[in-house]
This record gives structure tokens, C-alpha cells and sequence, in this order.
């Protein structure tokens, strides 16, 4: 039985050996929360919504490949909400303002980064990813604009945290039309954390090379 034990635990440091998790890449949190706002979400006022926010270069200060953006779920009242017919766009503007004017703020055509058919917001206060399946690059040189689109919805609104950064327009939005041309301005920012070719691995492990060490 003791000989039995000794193998077990010797099989399991082996594989936290040669099973290392590590991180690579790096992670930018943009702003302080500082409160909560159902835009882009106001799933149970709203059947519909075109978001722009504004993220000022200051607030990044890192080029490259970015493969996750994420919010934070300002409180977990309501359950999870599921949202549908979601797009989400991210592009450079040279703007340090946003105009009323959807598709005038960008400087480039922006990426379609997702298109998710139902996409559900966990209950959990925490970070939710807005699930990329493309990357985009950032220049570090404009500001940054992440845009959120969705139709139809389960009737729940799930509130984020924002952030202030001062003066200037830091968000437009329409809570009627997924493809709106224009919208309402505000200087609300929202805290939101960008991955720069962020991942957590794991090296790969073969319980063959494993028996492989025992035989």
C-alpha cells in the first residue's frame, strides 16, 4: 500500500514537472472602476443596441497584437443575460473625442473581431471576455475604439463598470437599432482589460512518456 501511495504522488510531481502552466503576453487594465452602467447591456429596457467607447492611447501604452477584450460585472442582480446577433469591431481613431456620427470616429475600416449568435454574461462580479475569434493589432500611436452591436436579447440587463478619464466624448451608443448612423454622446469611459497576445499554456504531456519513466 505504501509502495502504492509513493507511486501515485511520484506520478503527480512528475507531471506538475513536465506539465508547467505559464503566462505569456501581457494584460493592460484601462481606468479605475469608479460605478456601473447597463449600456451596451440595458437588456430589460432595450431590444437592441450600436456602442462605441473610446480608449485613449495614455491609457494603454502597449503595440500589438491584441486577443482578448474584457469588462467587468458592476453586480450580479438579474442572473446571467444572454444577448444575440452580437458584433463586436475594434479599430484605431484619430479622433481624442467621439463624434455622434458612428462610422465617422474611425480612422481605418475596423475589424470584426466576433460575431456570436448568443452570447451569455455569467452572473459572477467579475471580468467576462467578449470571446474574439480574430486578433487585431494596436499601433500604440492613435486611440483606440472598441464598438459592441447586438439585436434581441432574454430581457435582463447586466450592468458594467465604468471609468472617467475627464473631458472629451468617450462614448456614443443607440438603444434601437444595431446599425444606427448615429447615436447619444456622453464623457462616460468603461474599465476594461486588453490582452496583448495573452495566454496561459500548458506545456503537452504524454502518459506515455510518463509510463515511459516508471518502465
Amino acid at each position: 500500500m505504501r509502495r502504492f501511495v509513493i507511486g501515485i504522488v511520484t506520478i503527480g510531481l512528475t507531471l506538475a514537472l513536465v506539465a508547467p502552466v505559464f503566462a505569456t503576453g501581457k494584460q493592460v487594465v484601462v481606468g479605475t472602476r469608479s460605478g456601473g452602467n447597463y449600456i451596451p447591456f440595458w437588456g430589460q429596457s432595450y431590444n437592441a443596441c450600436r456602442f462605441q467607447t473610446l480608449i485613449d492611447k495614455s491609457q494603454i501604452n502597449n503595440a500589438g497584437v491584441i486577443n482578448e477584450v474584457e469588462f467587468f460585472r458592476y453586480w450580479t442582480t438579474g442572473g446571467p443575460g444572454t444577448f444575440n446577433n452580437v458584433r463586436i469591431f475594434l479599430g484605431h481613431t484619430a479622433l481624442s473625442a467621439l463624434t455622434t456620427t458612428f462610422d465617422s470616429n474611425y480612422k481605418d475600416t475596423p475589424v470584426e473581431v466576433a460575431t456570436i449568435s448568443a452570447f451569455v454574461i455569467p452572473t459572477a462580479q467579475a471580468w467576462f471576455p467578449l470571446k474574439m475569434s480574430k486578433t487585431w493589432t494596436y499601433n500604440n500611436t492613435d486611440n483606440m475604439i472598441v464598438e459592441v452591436r447586438w439585436s434581441t436579447d432574454s430581457g435582463l440587463g447586466v450592468p458594467i463598470y465604468s471609468c472617467s478619464f475627464g473631458s472629451g466624448t468617450h462614448r456614443v451608443y443607440n438603444m434601437t437599432d444595431p446599425n444606427a448612423r448615429t447615436g447619444t454622446a456622453s464623457t462616460l469611459a468603461y474599465h476594461s482589460r486588453l490582452s496583448f497576445s495573452y495566454s496561459t499554456a500548458v506545456t503537452p504531456t504524454s502518459l506515455g512518456r510518463v509510463k515511459a519513466i516508471f518502465e
